[in-house]
C-alpha cells in the first residue's frame, strides 16, 4: 500500500504546478590543473554563478561606451566549483526555498512562501554571525522592500531559485521565483523577485520585481501562466553580465494552452534590464514556435520551460540554454515521453536574434541516435537537468534525468524506478551520436538496487567533489529503499565520480538521512553543492522536504542535510541538519512548510 506521504510526492510530481527541482549545472572554465583549489577560486572576479559559465574574455562595452571588465584568464577554478557568494567574503552561501511557508502580515497567508539564506564561514554554514560575516536571513513578501506586490495565499515565493551576478559587481545575486503571484487581477500569473548581493549579503536595496506586465517585457501576464516556475542564470551573450532565463511553463502559445515559453532578461551594469525606455525591448521571448526551431512545434500541454539549466556545450565561452520539456508528446501513443531542447548563445544577440530566430538549436529525446534509452509514454525524459564537464575535455556535458522511467516490462517491471543519461559536449555542441550512457541503481557497481516508485534522477547536482579536475554527479532518489531491507522508502543520494570517460562506478557513494531516517521523508528531492568553508572540497546539501525532525511536533516541516566533504569523500555521520529554529536559523518549524523542497 502506498503511504500518504508517497501519495503526496507523487501528486506533486504530476500536479499542475510540480516542484521544479533544478540540477546545479556549473559553469565550464578553461582547463586547469587538478591542484587548483576552491580557495583560489574565490579570488576569481565574479560572476560566480550556478548554472552558467565564464563570460567571454573579449572586451565588451555598454551602450554608453563603458568598458566591461572581463574575468581574468588565470587562477580559475575547475568546472563545477563556482558557488554563490552573496557577501563576497570568499565562503559560499546556501539559499533554501520554503515555498509552502505561511506568512503573517496582519492576516496569515497560507503557502505564501519564503527563502532562507545561510552564510558560509571558515567553519562552514553559520546561522549567527559569530563566525559568518552575516546572520542568516529569512526573506518573504512581508519584508519591507519586497512588498511591491502584496503577499497573498499560494504565492509560492521560493518555488525556484536562480543564482548569478547580474550587474557584475563581484557579489552574487539571487532571483526568486514566485509562480503563484497575483499580477493585477490575474491569479497565478507569476513573478520573479531579484535581490542583489553586497558586503552585507543580500539586501532589498535596488531589488527588482519582474512580471510579464513589467515595462518592456515581451508578452503580457495572464492568469495561470506561472511565470517564474523555473529559473537559471548564465551569460548567454558573452558580455560579462549574467542573464536570467525565466520559465513560463503554462503560457498559451498560438491558442495552445500550457504550451510554455521562456523569457530571457539580460544583465547590465544597471542590473537586469528588459530594454531602454524609448527604445526597442532587448529581452527575448522564446517558444517552440520561434523561427528556425522546427524540430517540435508548440503544442498544448507541452510545458516548455518546465526545467532550465545552462552550460557551455560547444566550448565557445558563451553560455547555452538547456530546456527540459518532460510533458512533450512525441507522436501518437507517446504522451509525456519528454524531450530536451538546447539553444546556443551568441555574442551578437544572445539566444534569439533580431529576426526572432534561433541558430543551431537541438532536440534530444530518449530515442535520439546514440542515447542509451527507449522512448516510452509517461516516462518524462528531461524532468531534471545538470550541466558540467564530466570528462574534462573542455566542453560541458548534460545529465538528463528521467525519474519516471519504468525498468523492464510485464510482471517484473519496476514502475517509476528512474534513470539518468549523460550527453557529451563537443565543438559543435551536444553530440548524442557519440553515445549517451544510461545510469540507474542496477548499473554495474552501483550501490543499492533499483526499486519501484523510487524516482532515481528526480534531482541532480554537479560539482568536482574530489577535486581531481572532473565534475562528479549527485543523483537524488527521494523514495529509495532503506539500506538494510530495501523496504522503507527513506530516500537517498548517489554520488558518481568521473574520469576522462565521464561518470564511472568507481567509488560510488550513497548517503541517507543520518539523524532520523523515516519512511517517505523525501530525502533527495533536491540536491546542490556548496563549498561553505572554502577548503576546496564542496559539501553536499540535500533537501528532505517531508522530514519530521525528532524534536518538532508538526509533520512535513522539512529540513536540509549538509554533508561535510572529507578531502573528497562523504561520511554519513558528519553532517548538519537545518530547519527553522535549528542551529539559530530564523523562523519556526510549522506544519507543511516543506523546507528544502527547493535548492538552487
Amino acid at each position: 500500500m502506498i503511504s500518504k506521504k508517497k501519495l503526496t510526492v507523487l501528486f506533486l510530481t504530476l500536479a499542475l504546478l510540480p516542484l521544479v527541482m533544478m540540477g546545479l549545472g556549473k559553469r565550464p572554465l578553461p582547463t586547469v590543473s587538478a591542484e587548483t583549489t576552491a580557495a583560489s577560486c574565490y579570488s576569481v572576479y565574479l560572476p560566480m554563478v550556478s548554472n552558467g559559465s565564464t563570460a567571454n574574455a573579449a572586451k565588451a562595452t555598454e551602450p554608453d561606451g563603458t568598458i566591461i571588465t572581463p574575468p581574468p584568464t588565470g587562477n580559475l577554478c575547475p568546472t563545477g566549483d563556482a558557488f554563490p557568494d552573496f557577501n563576497g567574503d570568499g565562503y559560499a552561501d546556501l539559499a533554501v526555498g520554503v515555498p509552502d511557508e505561511d506568512v503573517t502580515q496582519g492576516l496569515t497567508y497560507v503557502d505564501a512562501g519564503a527563502v532562507h539564506v545561510i552564510y558560509g564561514s571558515n567553519l562552514g554554514l553559520e546561522a549567527l554571525a559569530a563566525n559568518a560575516a552575516v546572520d542568516d536571513q529569512l526573506w518573504h513578501r512581508a519584508v519591507n522592500g519586497l512588498d511591491d506586490i502584496a503577499v497573498s495565499d499560494g504565492d509560492s515565493f521560493g518555488q525556484a531559485l536562480g543564482l548569478g551576478d547580474f550587474n557584475n559587481d563581484g557579489y552574487d545575486d539571487l532571483a526568486i521565483g514566485v509562480p503563484g503571484s497575483l499580477v493585477g487581477a490575474d491569479d497565478d500569473a507569476g513573478a520573479v523577485q531579484v535581490m542583489y548581493g553586497s558586503a552585507d549579503g543580500l539586501t532589498t536595496t535596488d531589488s527588482q520585481t519582474w512580471t510579464q506586465d513589467t515595462v518592456l517585457v515581451e508578452d503580457s501576464a495572464q492568469a495561470g501562466d506561472y511565470y517564474g516556475a523555473a529559473l537559471t542564470a548564465a551569460d548567454f551573450n558573452g558580455d560579462g553580465y549574467d542573464d536570467l532565463a525565466v520559465g513560463i511553463p503554462y503560457e498559451t502559445v498560438g491558442g495552445d494552452a500550457a504550451a510554455g515559453a521562456i523569457n530571457i532578461i539580460y544583465g547590465s551594469s544597471n542590473r537586469l534590464r528588459a530594454g531602454e525606455l524609448g527604445g526597442n525591448a532587448t529581452d527575448d521571448f522564446l517558444t517552440q514556435d520561434v523561427g528556425g526551431f522546427v524540430a517540435s512545434p508548440a503544442e498544448a500541454n507541452d510545458r516548455f520551460g518546465f526545467v532550465l539549466t545552462s552550460g557551455d556545450f560547444n566550448g565557445d565561452n558563451i553560455d547555452d540554454l538547456a530546456v527540459g520539456t518532460p510533458m512533450e508528446e512525441n507522436g501518437a501513443g507517446l504522451p509525456e515521453s519528454g524531450a530536451v531542447q538546447i539553444f546556443y548563445g551568441n555574442s551578437d544577440y544572445g539566444l534569439v536574434d533580431d529576426a526572432d530566430a534561433v541558430t543551431g538549436a537541438q532536440h534530444i529525446r530518449a530515442d535520439s541516435p546514440g542515447v542509451d534509452n527507449a522512448m516510452e509514454a509517461n516516462e518524462r525524459f528531461g524532468y531534471s537537468l545538470a550541466a558540467a564537464d564530466f570528462d574534462g575535455d573542455g566542453y560541458d556535458d548534460l545529465a538528463i534525468g528521467t525519474p519516471h522511467e519504468t525498468h523492464g516490462s510485464g510482471e517484473s517491471a519496476l514502475f517509476m524506478a528512474g534513470v539518468v543519461n549523460i550527453v557529451f559536449g563537443a565543438e559543435n555542441g551536444l553530440d548524442t551520436a557519440a553515445g549517451a550512457p544510461i545510469w540507474h541503481q542496477d548499473s554495474t557497481g552501483t550501490q543499492s538496487i533499483a526499486g519501484e516508485l523510487e524516482l532515481f534522477g528526480f534531482s541532480l547536482a554537479a560539482a568536482d567533489f574530489n577535486q581531481d579536475g572532473y565534475a562528479d554527479l549527485a543523483v537524488g532518489v527521494p523514495f529509495d529503499g532503506d539500506p538494510v531491507a530495501s523496504v522503507l522508502p527513506i530516500g537517498s543520494v548517489h554520488i558518481f565520480y568521473s574520469d576522462e570517460t565521464g561518470l564511472t562506478n568507481v567509488g560510488d557513494e550513497q548517503l541517507f538521512d543520518s539523524d532520523n531516517p523515516e519512511e517517505d521523508d523525501g530525502f533527495g528531492v533536491a540536491v546542490t553543492a556548496v563549498d561553505s568553508n572554502g577548503d576546496g572540497y564542496p559539501e553536499l546539501a540535500v533537501g528532505a522536504y517531508l522530514d519530521d525532525p525528532v524534536d518538532v511536533a508538526d509533520d512535513n516541516v522539512g529540513s536540509v542535510f549538509v554533508f561535510n566533504n572529507d578531502d573528497g569523500s562523504f561520511s554519513m555521520g558528519d553532517s548538519q541538519n537545518w530547519y527553522q529554529g535549528k542551529n539559530g536559523a530564523s523562523g519556526a518549524p510549522e506544519l507543511g512548510d516543506h523546507m528544502g523542497a527547493i535548492l538552487p
